[in-house]
């Protein structure tokens, strides 16, 4: 059986000319292309996101009689350690005192273009703990008009200060300038009434409580009344 082939010929890979070994190109070895390393600038404009693309046209791999193909980056946003993005507006966080919150503050926030800017509440103006508040036009650039930014919202915290922090009297004083606390209801039982004390919340205590009964209150007083079912119902006894 006779079968025809065709490929490419080794000597002159394909090019229909062919040079003596002294002729040839010593740094492509007559390939017609080398490979080296090359440097290119990435312009990325204002505004743009995660997962936008950046195209540098014609900066692909080159051979001859073939038009050489374009480099595609695909950016990724990197966590920043103040600000959040979500679209074009910024969010961020700030810790403040009580003092603060309820007299008036002035705090530099440094921005990512290197500018600092004063956020300020002035005095009598109350911030409120886990309120949004929002500098109009601190944002991130819009990306086809880097003039129209979003805007910077803050999230503030209070800082209380810790208990017993004050004597008694300046106890008095503050309420005298805060107002007097809500009057105790009158249509109660003192008789009936349980006076009880708030703790702080410990966690890890809970659940080893949790881990040696497995149950709570209810389930302990259940126990007492005898033998029950699911739901709490009573097992009949035969």
């Amino acid at each position: 059986m006779m079968q025809q082939v065709q490929e490419e010929c080794q000597k002159c890979r394909g090019t229909g000319q062919d040079f003596s070994d002294a002729d040839r190109c010593k740094k492509c070895d007559g390939k017609q292309v080398s490979r080296e390393k090359k440097v290119q600038e990435i312009v990325v404009d204002k505004g743009k996101r995660h997962g936008d693309k950046v195209v540098l046209r014609g900066a692909g791999d080159q051979k001859p009689n073939v038009e050489p193909g374009d480099v595609v980056v695909v950016l990724q946003m990197v966590k920043h350690d103040t600000f959040d993005r979500d679209g074009n507006h910024l969010l961020t966080k700030m810790n403040i005192d009580l003092v603060e919150a309820l007299c008036g503050m002035s705090r530099p926030l440094k921005h990512l273009d290197g500018r600092t800017l004063l956020i300020t509440r002035k005095p009598g103006q109350i911030t409120e703990p886990g309120e949004i508040y929002t500098v109009i036009g601190e944002g991130m650039p819009t990306q086809r008009d880097p003039t129209t930014c979003g805007n910077l919202m803050i999230k503030f915290d209070i800082k209380f200060p810790e208990s017993n922090w004050t004597s008694p009297e300046q106890i008095k004083k503050l309420e005298s300038v805060l107002g007097p606390r809500p009057p105790q209801p009158t249509n109660i039982n003192v008789a009936e009434v349980e006076e009880v004390v708030l703790h702080d919340f410990d966690a890890e205590h809970m659940n080893g409580r949790a881990g040696h009964g497995g149950g709570n209150a209810y389930d302990e007083d259940g126990d007492e009344d005898g033998p029950q079912g699911p739901g709490g119902v009573r097992c009949a006894t035969q």
